[in-house]
């Protein structure tokens, strides 16, 4: 496999993990195959927290570890990554343990199951992106409050601000208009995403719009 196929896995795995256990013998080892360009990569990826040396030592690296050494090389190469590389059963509770947990995000049930969820955009595998949106929009306490301890777990600084319309500097004759009252008016929603959204993600919201009685 390429560089980007083999650094993407490591940082899966880092993420999931909390961090990359033996990462400075595997980090030479992905120098000596991939060449010396490779550091270039693997130091911006540190800076954007997306990969990590494991700081516990009493937690370890799943099994994504052996597909990394072995997509990354040649079988035989492969071989001398994974003896460095011995998958350890994690004892530490990770951030994407409490994740999964509290927001739920591999759904174990059937296909028919799955349909009425948002997981059904990745076969069983929920989006912490839309799970969010999907916490949020539920009344208290469900909504944001129910979310405080998972959020904190997640990078980045969280703030709330509600806005309210403004209702002055309007023109005296100007009649604003006439709404229906017998209409509930619909619920807007924005989501923004900064840095990318996949296909599956927007499909999720569309379906999660759909199940909240609004547009797609």
């Amino acid at each position: 496999a390429g560089t980007p196929q083999v650094l993407r896995l490591l940082c899966l795995c880092s993420l999931i993990n909390n961090g990359v256990r033996r990462y400075d013998s595997l980090r030479a080892m992905l120098v000596q195959v991939h060449g010396i360009g490779v550091l270039v990569t693997l130091s911006n990826l540190e800076k954007l927290g997306l990969l990590k040396k494991q700081e516990s030592a009493t937690s370890g690296i799943s099994g994504l570890s052996s597909q990394i050494a072995a997509a990354s090389i040649s079988v035989a190469a492969a071989g001398s990554i994974a003896a460095n590389l011995v998958a350890e059963k994690v004892t530490a509770v990770t951030g994407w343990d409490a994740l999964r947990r509290r927001l739920n995000l591999v759904v174990d049930a059937s296909e028919e199951e799955r349909d009425g969820d948002v997981s059904y955009a990745y076969s069983g595998y929920a989006p912490i992106s839309v799970r969010l949106v999907e916490k949020a929009l539920r009344p208290p306490p469900q909504g944001w409050t129910s979310l405080e301890e998972s959020l904190k777990i997640l990078p980045g600084p969280l703030f709330q601000k509600q806005q309210e319309p403004k209702r002055v500097g309007l023109p005296w004759d100007i009649t604003p208009p006439v709404c229906d009252v017998s209409s509930k008016p619909r619920k807007v929603v924005v989501v923004m995403f900064i840095g990318g959204v996949t296909f599956a993600e927007v499909s999720a919201l569309r379906f999660l719009s759909r199940q909240q009685g609004g547009g797609a």
